[in-house]
């Protein structure tokens, strides 16, 4: 966490103008953080700032970090606790697009190297129509309840436009009661991959689905596949031990089609038909037309899930 929030320090340092007038930046990225990581896991950014503002309790923050790292000056927590203001003013000016995007760059670099050093993801392990699961993504939608609520809007009333509380205004509404939006929240594709010993994952990337992403309309599927080919691009290191991507019977034709062109495996969950049996069928020998030209594969059974390695 030290280590990503240095860099995001000198990511806001690069892209500040020189000679910029104004007041210096008073609060740093860590302690950004620290105080969202306190108000997620409390469930109130006020009183995380209220715990943290007791000066005894910063004071021995302080000194623990300062022994957990005596040779790095630059991991020194300020000499005063950040407050809510100054968490806001943070966000609101350096939590920009771009610095987000350079961010979870380098955050999904750090998760590749962490799986590649765990030893996940083995080479030459499985087959096109039988592969291992420990060479494939796995990856799902979660859904995380906002801090307030309300929605954009209860939050403000109807006749008088007064602001009658407070609201996340990234925040989408998980279901609809009497045509009234509630329980507000956001919703987090996350792509992980596993070893065989228990327990233990890794995350490889993340995407949060929200009114300024332009794919809040689109599956949460449609998001993890799109997230996974982009992972590719951006480390060519991952193309020979990644194999596929599991998901549930969320994943979509098109999903498939996008994976496939990527050299990805599609697995999901095939749908039983009337008689509760598998929807699959066996075709026996037969011929198609790819690119390279015309060739011949052979299989026992067909299935959404099965055949579309053949395609490519």
């Amino acid at each position: 966490m030290w280590e990503l929030a240095l860099q995001y320090d000198a990511l806001i340092d690069a892209a500040r103008p020189p000679r910029q007038r104004g007041r210096k930046r008073s609060c740093r990225a860590f302690e950004a953080l620290l105080l969202d990581v306190c108000a997620w896991r409390y469930g109130s950014c006020e009183w995380a700032a209220d715990n943290l503002a007791d000066l005894e309790l910063w004071e021995m923050l302080r000194a623990a970090v300062e022994a957990a790292f005596p040779n790095n000056k630059r991991m020194r927590l300020s000499e005063t606790p950040p407050t809510g203001s100054q968490n806001y003013r943070f966000r609101n000016k350096y939590a920009i697009d771009h610095l987000r995007d350079a961010m979870r760059r380098r955050v999904d670099q750090a998760c590749v190297e962490a799986t590649l050093a765990m030893g996940m993801l083995p080479e030459g392990s499985g087959s096109l129509t039988n592969p291992d699961p420990y060479t494939c993504a796995t990856a799902d939608g979660c859904w995380l309840p906002a801090l307030t609520s309300l929605t954009k809007y209860d939050a403000v009333d109807p006749r008088t436009g007064e602001i009658v509380g407070r609201y996340d205004p990234d925040a989408l509404a998980y279901h609809t009661h009497d045509g009234k939006a509630t329980s507000p929240g956001h919703l987090l594709v996350m792509v992980t991959v596993r070893s065989a010993y228990r327990k233990e994952r890794v995350v490889l990337t993340t995407r949060l689905k929200s009114d300024h992403n332009p794919d809040v309309n689109r599956n949460d599927a449609t998001i993890a596949a799109k997230a996974v080919i982009e992972l590719l691009d951006r480390h060519p290191e991952l193309r020979s031990r990644l194999v596929g991507l599991i998901y549930d019977m969320a994943l979509s034709t098109a999903d498939f089609d996008r994976l496939l062109d990527a050299g990805l495996i599609p697995v999901s969950k095939v749908p039983l038909t009337s008689k509760g049996g598998p929807a699959s069928q066996n075709l026996g020998p037969h011929d198609f037309k790819t690119r390279a030209g015309q060739t011949t594969w052979r299989s026992r059974r067909w299935s959404p899930t099965t055949t579309a390695p053949a395609l490519t």
